[in-house]
């Protein structure tokens, strides 16, 4: 008797736990963003979106959360809350956008893998300049 009561309460200690991480990785937001999931605190999504897929296809990572979600999501990679596009006429807006609404950025990790001094850590008006610079110098006409 005492060992059922026992692992009832463990049961429902581990689904409270569960219940309070669950809120704390996908919180009510006033903002109106598009539906998705943040997985778990600090991971996230990180694991599904790292697993191996066949080069010429499309990660299922990704068509997974669009069969879900649609083509705008939510979701949590390597520490950040990202939103992520796959609607061609939303990342040509972005695009277009960039360094007036929208900033576009390669994380900490990522700047530090690829040295601090590339051209991809640097963004909006000095990352346009070194740019074009280097397309001056490797043009056809150089």
């Amino acid at each position: 008797m005492e060992l059922l009561t026992l692992s009832y309460l463990v049961s429902i200690l581990v689904l409270w736990i569960s219940h309070k991480l669950y809120k704390r990785s996908n919180p009510k937001s006033k903002a109106n963003l598009p539906p998705g999931s943040t997985g778990l605190p600090y991971i996230g999504e990180t694991l599904q979106f790292f697993t191996p897929y066949y080069l010429y296809d499309i990660p299922p990572f990704i068509k997974k959360r669009v069969s879900r979600y649609g083509s705008l999501f939510v979701t949590s990679i390597v520490g950040l809350k990202i939103v992520v596009s796959t609607d061609p006429e939303v990342n040509n807006y972005i695009f277009q956008q960039e360094d007036k609404i929208f900033e576009c950025f390669y994380t900490d990790g990522f700047v530090k893998l690829l040295g601090t001094e590339s051209i991809l850590a640097y963004h909006g008006n000095l990352h346009k300049y070194l740019k074009s610079l280097i397309l001056r110098l490797v043009s056809p006409e150089n």
